[in-house]
């Protein structure tokens, strides 16, 4: 089977939607209604690519699930589609990176016990695909390792990136596609949803690394506690240091009011959502309206990807000037670890809240 679209295809319509603003993109463009009928094709475009994507993803999922499940701890597996938000955004911050070697567009995520446990299920997953003589392989050279080597607003995981591959003349238009795999602690999880229910209910692109510098130093130092806590590398090198940045963390979580945004946010959730349902599904159409603090969802069976891809990006569309307005594609086998995967889109920061309890604001 043939792809809809060259690759050459794919990055040109990357480029108009990344920089639909640019005047060097449109300045040639006078007529109104030709700028809205090339921003709707590349729209099409992306969206095509980014359904490709399934196949690769569950194939890496499904592999990382069973090798998560060897895992003491009992290790949470979820998998999304990225947003075309996050893809415009990260197009748009990173000018030499192209859509077709984006290597984000899938992605699973495990969430383990601790640090420990991500640095077995890593080495287990390199293992388990390099097995496979048909089907993905990790690219060492595109791996990261967040935990040993941060990123500069604290961040902390393991990111795998494999390249798909099969020798199915139904799925091989599907070879070379990328599928990130992320592995976190619970602690490194609920710090980085943390930072994104955040920026959700103040307004703020704070995991792109923009926003106030009091919420960016506030991440930045419960990021550092925690690693010091793991005895990860941090910049913390001894225990006056450690002191010293739970005090400035305690201060600035009081004076944000971190505790009281962030509960007062899960007790709204907890009265005014629409969330319902006892599962039962395989996909997952999640959205949230962080204005007015509502949660819908659409389950899918697994082999109506096409279908729920497809409204997935009608949504998109119709809410790309909302900015409140949140919505995506994501796969777990239950709610429960829904919520646990992705408990920023349910504005729940209880794990968050334990942990500046226990590490910031404790004796």
């Amino acid at each position: 089977m043939d792809r809809k679209h060259t690759n050459a295809t794919v990055n040109r319509a990357g480029d108009f939607i990344s920089n639909k603003n640019d005047i060097s993109t449109t300045q040639w463009i006078d007529d109104n209604s030709a700028w809205e009928k090339l921003f709707d094709e590349a729209l099409d475009v992306l969206a095509e690519w980014r359904s490709m994507h399934a196949v690769p993803l569950k194939a890496v999922s499904s592999l990382l699930s069973s090798e998560a499940s060897t895992i003491d701890g009992s290790p949470i597996v979820v998998e999304r589609l990225k947003r075309y938000r996050s893809i415009r955004l990260k197009l748009h911050r990173f000018p030499v990176t192209n859509l077709t070697t984006m290597q984000d567009i899938a992605g699973c995520r495990a969430i383990v016990q601790d640090v420990s446990h991500a640095y077995e299920l890593s080495e287990r997953i390199v293992h388990r695909f390099g097995l496979e003589p048909d089907g993905p392989k990790i690219i060492r050279e595109w791996c990261k390792d967040y935990i040993a080597n941060p990123k500069p607003d604290g961040y902390r995981s393991i990111h795998q990136v494999a390249k798909f591959h099969s020798s199915d003349p139904a799925i091989s238009h599907c070879n070379e596609l990328r599928v990130e795999i992320q592995i976190r602690s619970r602690m490194q999880h609920a710090w980085a949803m943390a930072v994104e229910t955040a920026s959700a209910v103040t307004n703020q692109a704070l995991k792109s690394g923009e926003g106030e510098a009091l919420w960016k130093r506030f991440f930045f130092l419960v990021a550092e506690i925690i690693a010091s806590n793991d005895k990860t590398p941090t910049s913390l090198p001894g225990v006056a240091e450690l002191s010293s940045a739970r005090r400035e963390a305690a201060e600035l979580a009081r004076h944000l009011g971190v505790i009281n945004l962030l509960t007062n946010m899960q007790h709204v959730m907890e009265n005014y959502t629409t969330f319902e349902g006892s599962g039962g599904n395989d996909l997952y159409l999640l959205e949230l309206d962080s204005q007015k603090r509502e949660i819908r969802y659409v389950g899918y069976a697994k082999e109506d990807f096409k279908k729920a891809s497809e409204r997935y990006a009608e949504k998109e569309i119709e809410n790309l000037q909302n900015e409140d307005f949140h919505v995506v594609l994501v796969s777990a086998e239950s709610l429960s670890d829904l919520k646990s995967g992705y408990p920023s889109f349910f504005l729940d920061s209880a794990g968050f809240i334990d942990l500046i309890r226990q590490q910031v604001l404790g004796p």
